[in-house]
This record gives C-alpha cells, structure tokens and sequence, in this order.
C-alpha cells in the first residue's frame, strides 16, 4: 500500500513539475543569479549552502520554455554539483566523480536526468523522508582502534568545519551522516594524536589512533608569566582549560575549581548569588590571618580581599574572584608549593593562581561565537529533623499564646497528635509535624541564564578579542537575584619583526538584590526558618508583618527575625564596577636575548545599601548603612630573558627583574539609626547619623632572578630568588630575601621503563617565602569621637591590639618531593607530593 501511495504521489508531482516550463537567457551569470531567475519563473525554492556556490564557475545558459529540470541540466553541465527535486524545493549538494549533475532519484537506481522522481512534500510519510535524506546525506560507519588494535569508546568524531559530529560507542564504533562525498572527519581523544580523515565516497572507514607523546610535554604558564615545560619543574603544577569552567557554570567562578586540582579546597558560602568562596591550597599556613592564594590576571595582581565580615547583621559581600567570566577564560595554572610561588615573594605565600584570559591569538579572518548557558537549582535538604515532638517544653505543648510566644523555637513539647493548639500569634492551629512544607514553601527554584558573544579577528600582524557576557541570577531564596556583565577585550600586535605588543582589559559590572544573612540570629531568615518550631505553618509566618508594616514577631523574642519578614523588608543590596588591564611590550633582540615591560592596574568601586525598618522586633527605630570602597592597585615590571643552548648537551634560561607595586584603599561608612519620617528609609531620613572614612596605602619595591639549567632535556636545575623591601614595616627590618631551589628527573626520557608507564618524573624543591602585614600596625591607631566635650572634639585609641613597631616579615620554609606518573596511554595520572 505505500508502495502504491508514493508511486501514484511521485507521478502526480513528476506530471506537474514536468509541466512547468522556464525560460532562460543569459551570459556569464552565476549560479546564484540564474537560480534566482528560475525561482521567479516556476515558484520553486532553492536549498543549497552558500559554500557550494562559492567556487562555481559562471555560465553561459539559453533554454526557451523548456521543462525545469531541463534548465537545471544546462546550468550544472559543467559544475560538479547534483539535485533532488522534494516537492517544490530543489535540493543542491556536491556531485560525485561519477554522479556530475545528474540529480538523485528517490526509490530507484540512478537514471538520466528526465527519468528523475520528484516527490510533493505533502505527501510523504515517515519512510518516504527516510527515503529523502538518504539521498541528501550519505551515511558513513566505521570504527575506531588504538595503538593495539581494541575499539576505542570515546573518541569524538566531528565532520570539520561544523559543529555536526557523534561519538565512538563502547566497541569504538560510529556512525555519521555527511552531506558531502568529500567531507573531512576529525578523529580527537584525550592522550592521542588528533588525525583527519577525508571520507572520498566511502561508506566504511576504519581509524586507528596514535599515542599523543606531545601531550605529556605540556607547556605551563608559571610565575611571572613565564612559560615552561611541565616536566622541567621540580615542584607541582596543575593546568586547568577554560572549559573545564563553562561546562558545569557556576555562579560564583571559583566554586568551578572544586574537585578538579588535587590539594585545592573550595568551600562554596551559603550567601546566595555573589556570595565569596574561600580557597585554599594545602591546607592554611596562618591561625589568624589570610590564608587565600595569590590571584593573577594576565600577569596583573588581583585584589580579592572580602568585601565584607558576614557576621551580626553583615552579609557575605562576596569576593572580586566570584565575578570573573567563565567564558572569557583560556586557561588557569595553580601552583602549588612555596617553590612554584616564591618568585612573586610575600604575597604569594599560600600559592598562586595564575589566569591567563582569551585573546584571538592565532585567529584569522572574523569569526563570531555565542554561548548560552542556563542553570536550574534546588535546594538540598540534608537536615534530619525531628518529627515526633512538637512545639513547648517539659513534655507539654502550650496552654496560651503568651505560652507560645515563650517557645516559638522549642520543640521539647508533646508527641504530635493532630488536635487544635495555641500559637505565638493566638490563633489555634493543628498540632502537627509541617516543616518540610514550610521549608519547600520559602525556598524556591534558583535560575541563571548564561549569554555571550565573542568577535574574533587576526592577520598576520595582530589579533582581537572581544567578548561580552550577560548572567542574570534568581536565588534559591525569594528576591535575592544578581546581574553581571563582563566585557573583555584582547589585543596582540607585531609592531615590528621583533617588537610586540599586548594588551588586555577586562570590566565587571554587578548588581546584586537582597543578599540574605546566613546567622542564627537577627535580620536572618534561612536560619529562621529552619529554627522555629515545626508545628507552625507558613500562613502563620507570611507575609512576616501587619498593615502598619510591623514585624510579625514569633513571640518573645525579638532577636529571632521572622523569615518572610527578613525576606520581603530588609534590604542588602551591593553595585560593583571593576578594571583589569595590562599592558605589555616585549622586544626580541637577539634570538636568544629580549626585554619585557608591563604595566597593570586592578580597579574597583564597591557599594552597599543596607536597611534594617523601622517596625522591625530587634530595632523598632531602624537603621540604614551606605558604604563605598575605592580600591586601585598598580604595578610597574621589567624582566630581561635570556634563553640559550650552551655547548654540548646543556641549555640555560636566565631572568631577571624588578616590580614596583602600589596598593591605594579608601572607604567611607555613612550609618544613620532611627528614621525621622516612618518607611522612608534613606540615611538622611534618620536622626543620628556617624560616619567613617579609612584610608590604606602600601607599596612594595622588589628585585628577583630565576635560573634554569637541563641537561640532555631529562635533567633539570631551577633556582630562583626574590627581595622585597615592604612599606609596612620598620625600615630597619623591612627587607626580606626569597630563595628556592628545585630539580627534577624525567625518568621516562633517561631509562627504558615498561611499556605501561607513559611518563615518570621525579622532583624536589626547597624554598622560603614570607609576608609583611596591613599598613599602619606599628603603632597605636586613633579616631575621633562623634561628640565633644565643652566643644572640645575628642578622640580614643582604635587598635584592638598591641602594637610592636620591630615586627618582622612572616616565613614559611618549605621542602617538596614528588612524583608524577602517567599509565596507560595518558589514561592514568598520579601526582604525588609530600
């Protein structure tokens, strides 16, 4: 019965399409104009890739009232491009060696032109558009081996030139449909040697992968931007690709780098959207003090001190590491140790993570790229609460509201038994186990969507980058949301054969809404909510307030902010605008010699809104906090290189220089309590207003070397040192000096190991870095008072400590041994240290 439904359809449309007569005169026209001509004429439409038309010679045509196919015919005589006539459409691909022009024939071998099938799409079932894209596209299997011969799951295959591609199944094998005979198939797989395979009309294709030998000499960007092979350091690195990051996106960026390097803790905060992450490597090297690594954008030190104590009535202000772009970054390096570190001297005491951003290098013609991203999150309820016992304490449930209000957080009453019991507000409700419902109640489903653009664009003397980002943010709590925008741009530039230069900006803008306080007491509702007894419902608790917009107290205290109240009045919002730029010139004397300068600025404005009602139970009056922070950071370097091969089987890399760094912070505090006119809730509206300034100023001036020696390219010898004279101390101890020393021995590369064993090395390091403190705690701090006596301002001592002015920098001494091993064709890494 099909068969007879598509014959009878394929001569209905044969008979009208052969009806359809064109008329075609024309000289030295291109295909795209003579089927423009055609389109008009018999109301047919053309579908073709613009790639295939765009090396087509012209033509010469004359056809006069001949049937459609018949022009086709005279256009495509001399081009290697065939058709398929669906229904009204005409479908243009590229021919065979042997097909030519002649157009495919759907249900039947090939034939000449005029015996060709058109099929009305309106009539074509499932089979017969089966039928149809195998006539466009060419299904082509085959299967993927490695070095032994098994089939290789895994293995991505991707037509080049597209994003259309599959992968390898658990056999190795695969199967594609490519719409050009002579498509070429990339062949790619982690620890293997990519290949590119042209498919020539063929249906089978067997691959064979090669172990990617290359792939374990990996190139790492370590201090100072200096590029390195992996295997000549004695001390641990970790390199992590940018897309490592937008694969799984997180919100805050740095929670992306939990799991993925090995003695890198990240303790994601529980603030919401722009809340800070607290990163470590190997563990923390102060009891009180910073423990957080070195930041480094393209070479330039980033500020990511918090924002902000989250404490009392204080959010998580977030961190300046929590705004960067996933999508703008190339790659990250983590150094691990105090050797991997010293070279940036004090500041990278606990480590360093160096990020290296996009930039079009390489890059030739325009290319535009877009990504969109979108995230949904639930909250995960991990708590085990009690459900047997309801709201009271001693064994009784309350006997009045004013009982209820007295245990509004205790749940030490009776078994839950259903019958009508008073609560805080004086109204009965069921004594029954409810908090899993409230709970679902007020938290609800997080969002973020993800969106970018990038422009890239190079020659043979420069590239570009420029990229843009919008991420907009709904928190897992009601109105807390968060949107940043990033704009990056990247340039490289050959001013002349041996001088180049470089330059990188990136902005941050990001508004945050409602950022909630996570402490167990006032203005704080996740806490609330999850503390106050589970008999009470959410009507009992929303919309948190009355008509006179006073708080809903959940009894006797006060202290205790009702949830919906915390969470529809009092506001904590922040604005951040941020600068990164570096500038850098590098020019090659000689081959072997060449000289580096850079100039870096880290720029940000910090502002916080912050309002506590008036109406609220724990301050009846109010208050509202405005503050800003100024922050500006820059650094001046100069580096000299010298990379040369000595006589025999030695080689010698050499660099030496100096940085200059400023550090400027100015913040003031505008805090005004009680408001004048009641829900009007600016500063300026309450009746006794202090303010506060703090101004923080640092340099510090340095000088460093580093040495490298190999030998054979299996042995290695790294020394460096570093000084660095501190404004923050006393002149006469204000100088501390930066020594490491580490080897490595690339086993693999010096002796014959089992076949298993990819790569093996052996390390040691030895180094000694430190750090000075913040400025101006040498010696007791004063400010002034808000009142005066007898009009005589007065003033008191600020410190909270003891100052002692012959403070020295910290030190941290530390030794490293190691190894690293890859098995197993790459498949199997171990990297020890101890």
């Amino acid at each position: 019965m099909i068969f007879l439904l598509f014959t009878a359809a394929s001569i209905n449309s044969q008979a009208m399409s052969s009806s359809q007569k064109v008329t075609l005169t024309a000289k030295n026209i291109s295909l795209e104009e003579a089927f423009k001509i055609l389109k008009k004429q018999s109301g047919y439409t053309f579908f073709y890739d613009h790639e295939l038309l765009r090396n087509a010679r012209k033509i010469n045509v004359n056809v006069k009232n001949l049937p459609l196919e018949k022009a086709l015919d005279a256009c495509l005589a001399e081009q290697s491009i065939s058709y398929t006539i669906v229904g009204k459409t005409v479908v243009l691909k590229p021919a065979r060696k042997a097909e030519a022009a002649t157009p495919a024939v759907i249900g039947q071998p090939a034939k000449s032109n005029a015996e060709m099938m058109r099929v009305p799409m309106g009539s074509l079932s499932a089979l017969q558009l089966s039928t149809i894209q195998q006539s466009i596209f060419e299904t082509v299997r085959g299967k993927v081996t490695d070095e032994t011969g098994a089939g290789l799951p895994g293995v991505n295959v991707l037509i080049k030139g597209t994003s259309q591609g599959t992968s390898t199944d658990a056999d190795g094998q695969f199967t594609l449909n490519v719409s050009e005979a002579n498509a070429i198939l990339v062949f790619s797989f982690v620890g293997y040697m990519p290949q590119e395979v042209v498919v020539g009309g063929r249906s089978n294709i067997s691959v064979s992968m090669q172990v990617d030998n290359k792939s374990l000499e990996e190139v790492v960007v370590t201090a100072l931007g200096i590029k390195k092979e992996a295997k000549a350091l004695g001390y641990s690195v970790t390199k992590v690709d940018g897309e490592a990051f937008t694969k799984t996106r997180e919100t805050n960026f740095m929670n992306g780098l939990a799991g993925k390097v090995a003695g890198v803790n990240v303790v994601a905060g529980n603030s919401g959207a722009g809340g800070s992450s607290r990163v470590t490597i190997r563990g923390n090297t102060s009891i009180t003090g910073n423990n957080q690594p070195l930041y480094i954008i393209n070479g330039v030190p980033m500020d990511n001190s918090q924002l902000g104590q989250p404490n009392g009535t204080n959010p998580d202000w977030g961190d300046s590491a929590s705004s960067l772009n996933a999508d703008d970054i190339e790659e990250m390096t983590v150094l691990k140790g105090a050797t991997a570190a010293a070279l940036y001297g004090s500041r990278a005491k606990n480590g360093a993570i160096i990020i290296t951003t996009k930039s079009g290098r390489g890059s030739k013609g325009l290319g535009v790229e877009f990504n969109t991203n979108n995230t949904w999150e639930v909250p995960l309820f991990l708590w085990d609460i009690q459900n047997v016992y309801g709201q009271g304490y001693g064994g009784f449930r309350p006997a009045d509201a004013i009982d209820a209000g007295k245990h509004s957080q205790n749940h030490w009453g009776e078994k839950y038994d259903g019958k009508m019991t008073y609560q805080y507000d004086g109204v009965q409700r069921p004594y029954s186990y409810v908090k899993d419902q409230v709970l679902k109640d007020y938290y609800k489903t997080g969002f973020t969507s993800a969106n970018s653009v990038s422009f890239t664009g190079g020659g043979d003397n420069g590239s570009f980058r420029l990229g843009v980002t919008d991420m907009r943010n709904q928190g897992i709590v009601p109105n807390n949301k968060m949107r940043r925008n990033n704009v990056s741009l990247g340039l490289n530039q050959n001013i002349t054969k041996n001088l180049t230069l470089n330059a990188n900006v990136d902005y941050i803008n990001e508004n945050v809404d409602n950022r909630y306080i996570f402490d167990t007491g006032q203005g704080s509702g996740p806490s609330t909510i999850l503390y106050v007894n589970s008999n009470m419902p959410t009507s009992a608790l929303s919309p948190g307030y009355d008509e006179n917009f006073k708080e809903w107290v959940l009894g006797t205290d006060a202290n205790a902010t009702n949830p919906y109240f915390a969470l529809n009045r009092i506001t904590n919002n922040s604005k951040k605008d941020r600068f990164i730029s570096a500038l850098t010139a590098r020019w090659n004397i000689l081959d072997w010699l060449f000289v580096q300068g850079r100039v870096g600025q880290d720029f940000y404005l910090f502002r916080t809104n912050q309002v506590i009602p008036d109406g609220t139970g724990f301050l009846p009056n109010g208050k509202a906090v405005e503050s800003t922070q100024n922050f500006t950071e820059r650094n001046f370097e100069g580096l000299i290189g010298i990379n040369k091969d000595l006589s025999g089987d030695f080689s010698l890399s050499v660099n030496l220089g100096g940085n200059m760094m400023s550090n400027n912070r100015y913040a003031t505090n505008v805090e005004g309590l009680g408001f004048v006119i009641p829900q009007f809730h600016v500063v300026n509206n309450t009746s006794v207003r202090n303010t506060s300034t703090t101004a923080y100023n640092k340099k510090i001036n340095s000088l460093f070397a580093t040495a490298e020696l190999s030998y054979r390219n299996h042995l290695f010898l790294n020394v460096t040192g570093r000084n660095d004279w501190f404004s923050t101390l006393n002149p006469q101890s204000n100088s501390y000096f930066y020594p490491s020393v580490g080897a490595s021995y690339v086993l693999s590369e010096a002796i014959e190991l089992p076949k298993a064993i990819s790569f093996a090395k052996l390390r040691a390091a030895y180094a000694s870095v430190g750090g000075d403190t913040d400025p101006y705690l040498l010696d007791f701090n004063y400010s002034l008072l808000p009142y005066s006596y007898n009009g005589t301002p007065l003033g008191m001592v600020s410190s909270s400590f003891i100052p002692y002015p012959n403070l020295k920098p910290l030190a941290v001494n530390e030794t490293e041994l190691g190894l690293d091993m890859r098995m197993f064709g790459n498949r199997l890494g171990v990297d020890f240290s101890f």
